[in-house]
C-alpha cells in the first residue's frame, strides 16, 4: 500500500537514477572524485593524529627542563641571561655581567607551561577543526560532482533533444544531445575555489558545530552522567537528545547539499 501511495515519487526516483547513470557515463572523470576525497581525508587523519600525540605529550615545563635545553643549544652564559631576563628585564643586563648573584642556583619560581584543563582546550579545538576541514573536504568533492551534473544536464534542452532524435538529416543537425565538455571537472573544481569556497567552507561549518556537539555530549555523558545512565528516564531522556542532535545533523547535511545543488545551477 504505501508502495502504491509513493508511487509517483518512485517514477520521479528511477527517472533521475537513468538521468545520472547518463551523466556519469558522459564524465567517466567522476569516478576520480571520491579516491581524491578519500585520500584527503586519509591526509587530515594522520595530520589530526599527529597534532593529538604532540598536544597530549606537552606535559608541563619548568626551569630545570628549560636550562637544559638552553644550555644544550647556546651555552651556560645564554641560561644565566634569559633566566634572569624572564624574572626581571631592568637588571638584566648586570645579572648577565655578573654583577649580582646567580641566577642558576633555581631559586626562581617554577612556571607550570600548560595544564590537563588547557590540555582538554586544546584537543577539544584540534578535532573541531579536524571535523570542519573533513567535512570541508566531502563537501568540495560533492559540490565539484554536482556541478559536473548539472553542466551536463543544461548542456541541451529537450526541443534539441527531440530534434537530435528525428529521422530527418536537417533537424539532425539542428539538434544537441546532452554531453559534458572537456575539463568539467577541473573547471568545476576551479568555480569551486573562486567563486563559491565561502558556501562550502560555511556548510561544512554548520555541519561540524553540530557534530562536535554530537561529540562533546557523548563526552559528557561517559564523564558526568555515567552513574544516572543506571536510571532508566535519564537513560531515555539522553538517547533522545542523542537521537535528536544526530537528526539535526541529518537534516543540515541535506540541506547544505541542496543550497550547494542550487548554487550550481544559478
Amino acid at each position: 500500500i504505501v508502495m502504491m501511495w509513493m508511487l509517483k515519487r518512485i517514477k520521479i526516483a528511477i527517472a533521475i537514477m537513468r538521468e545520472a547513470s547518463h551523466c556519469f557515463l558522459a564524465a567517466p572523470g567522476m569516478v576520480i572524485i571520491p579516491p581524491i576525497v578519500f585520500i584527503l581525508l586519509i591526509g587530515w587523519v594522520i595530520f589530526f593524529i599527529v597534532s593529538m600525540l604532540y598536544i597530549q605529550t606537552i606535559g608541563t615545563l619548568n626551569d630545570e627542563t628549560f636550562k637544559t635545553a638552553a644550555n644544550q643549544q647556546f651555552g651556560e652564559s645564554a641560561v644565566n641571561f634569559t633566566l634572569v631576563a624572564a624574572n626581571s628585564t631592568s637588571n638584566a643586563y648586570d645579572q648577565y655581567n655578573g654583577n649580582s648573584t646567580n641566577s642558576t642556583d633555581g631559586s626562581q619560581n617554577s612556571s607550570v607551561w600548560t595544564t590537563d584543563e588547557k590540555i582538554k582546550i586544546l584537543h577539544a579545538y584540534n578535532f573541531f577543526g579536524f571535523l570542519w576541514a573533513s567535512n570541508f573536504c566531502i563537501m568540495f568533492g560533492f559540490f565539484v560532482m554536482a556541478m559536473t551534473a548539472c553542466t551536463y544536464y543544461f548542456s541541451a534542452t529537450q526541443a534539441q533533444m527531440r530534434l537530435a532524435e528525428s529521422d530527418v538529416e536537417e533537424e539532425q543537425q539542428q539538434g544537441v544531445v546532452k554531453h559534458v565538455p572537456s575539463c568539467t571537472i577541473f573547471r568545476a573544481f576551479c568555480i569551486g575555489l573562486t567563486n563559491h569556497l565561502g558556501t562550502i567552507l560555511w556548510g561544512a561549518l554548520l555541519i561540524a558545530i553540530v557534530q562536535f556537539v554530537r561529540a562533546l555530549f557523548l563526552y559528557v555523558q561517559e564523564e558526568f552522567l555515567e552513574e544516572w545512565q543506571e536510571d532508566c528516564t535519564i537513560g531515555i531522556l539522553l538517547k533522545c537528545i542523542d537521537c535528536c542532535l544526530w537528526y539535526i545533523e541529518k537534516i543540515i547535511k541535506i540541506i547544505s547539499k541542496n543550497a550547494f545543488i542550487v548554487c550550481c545551477i544559478t
